[in-house]
């Protein structure tokens, strides 16, 4: 699947996108469509992405966490106890 139209200054890049398990009622041809349109939903890109915008921010929000250590890379899944109690936005 490619996640823009006509690229005109650069070569399309096709990206594999692969379903594992559909819990939802959805079918093929309308997860291909969701896909394409959340290519062209991130704010932090003006053109489309070859990622889905969920993503791309799940990736951004785990940085932070990182880099904020609100979670320790060592026991990863672990919240640090002194932000147990807060919630972050990217």
């Amino acid at each position: 699947m490619v996640a823009n139209k006509n690229p005109t200054k650069a070569t399309a890049l096709p990206v594999h996108y692969e379903v594992v398990i559909n819990t939802t009622q959805l079918k093929k041809d309308e997860i291909e469509h969701l896909t394409y349109h959340q290519c062209y939903s991130y704010f932090g890109f003006q053109g489309p992405i070859k990622v889905p915008a969920c993503v791309m921010y799940a990736h951004k929000l785990a940085y932070y966490a990182l880099d904020n250590k609100i979670v320790d890379k060592k026991n990863v899944g672990k919240i640090n106890p002194v932000f147990a109690n807060n919630i972050y936005f990217i």
